[in-house]
């Protein structure tokens, strides 16, 4: 049965107006209701969830709606992963997904995926735990995160660029206050995926400001991501390789609009 803090949020959302919520204007997230963060949490270990909390963010008390489940999410979600699954770091054994696993000793935060050194493999290259991460199982060094951008016109729910609670470039100063990450991947699309940016954050100092960049546009034929490999497995010897690209996608011109495809 679920406990007091999930009943809680649960109600908070079977009693959202569903209709008028789904005329938010572009951009802005919605406030649930209060909780607590110890609520928030339990809600988020719960597989009682009325919405699943990966669609929500806890800030200051509140949480937010910033977004609606939407099958194009998973999709560039899922593109993502097919890139960084396909990498040589990867197909061998040296990075593994965690996907949006949250971090067991950490703030309940969750990713659309991660990546992190596979148990075993980085130990005899030099690699170790960074402080406050207690076991392998939890060490992710790139985070990954996708939002859909509503367009002029459009209406629903949905983060955009920005520091503000709840949007990407907010979630990615919180991942950057967590041991271990490296790289935080930032996609922004729409719906019909016409429209698609990224932004690449590389953590250099834990708890620190990201250094504010600008997004970049992904364009015909392809766009190439590239992560320093020595960094995502946090190993401290030189790789033969030291710039391999982890992340690799290409965008096609189509009767429905520009399209992330697979290479």
């Amino acid at each position: 049965m679920p406990g007091m803090a999930v009943t809680k949020i649960n109600n908070y959302i079977n009693e959202l107006n569903w209709p008028q919520f789904l005329q938010t204007p572009p951009g802005q997230p919605v406030v649930l209701g209060e909780a607590t963060l110890a609520e928030w949490e339990e809600f988020v270990d719960s597989e009682d969830q009325a919405l699943e909390s990966t669609h929500m963010e806890w800030a200051d008390g509140r949480i937010l709606i910033v977004e609606v489940p939407s099958t194009v999410h998973g999709k560039v979600t899922g593109a993502i992963e097919y890139f960084l699954n396909h990498d040589a770091l990867v197909e061998n054994d040296f990075l593994t997904t965690n996907r949006d696993a949250f971090v067991e000793t950490r703030r309940r935060l969750e990713p659309d995926t991660s990546y992190g050194p596979v148990v075993g493999t980085t130990t005899p290259l030099g690699g170790v735990l960074p402080t406050g991460v207690t076991n392998w199982g939890d060490f992710t060094t790139l985070k990954v995160e996708v939002a859909l951008l509503s367009t002029v016109g459009e209406v629903g729910v949905s983060r955009t660029w920005g520091h503000q609670a709840g949007h990407l470039d907010w979630k990615a100063d919180q991942w950057a206050t967590f041991p271990g990450v490296e790289y935080v991947l930032c996609v922004a699309t729409d719906e019909d995926l016409s429209f698609c940016q990224y932004k690449l954050h590389s953590v250099t100092t834990v708890g620190a400001a990201l250094t504010p960049i600008a997004p970049i546009d992904v364009v015909a034929p392809q766009t190439v991501v590239r992560m320093d490999a020595s960094t995502a497995l946090i190993i401290h010897v030189p790789l033969r390789r030291p710039h391999r690209g982890l992340c690799r996608c290409r965008v096609d011109g189509t009767r429905t609009g520009r399209k992330l495809r697979h290479l």
